[in-house]
């Protein structure tokens, strides 16, 4: 686990757990209420989840992906 643990509120949208999970370099993410653990997100839920949602595509390429540089 890491330290300090990274967690998430129920609250927040699926993709702030997507980003949060990518941002710390994490597969698990801990869902708590008032400090208290309700649940928890895996990478395998947000594979399931994704598929059945539309991604929309930026019409053209941004300069920044021109260029190599990626998130």
């Amino acid at each position: 686990m890491t330290d300090p643990v990274v967690t998430i509120r129920p609250s927040e949208p699926v993709y702030v757990a997507g980003e949060r999970m990518g941002h710390n370099a994490v597969k698990k993410l801990p869902v708590t209420e008032d400090g208290k653990p309700v649940g928890i997100v895996t990478t395998t839920d947000l594979a399931h989840f994704f598929p059945r949602n539309r991604i929309t595509m930026a019409a053209r390429r941004k300069r920044d992906i021109d260029e190599g540089e990626f998130e």
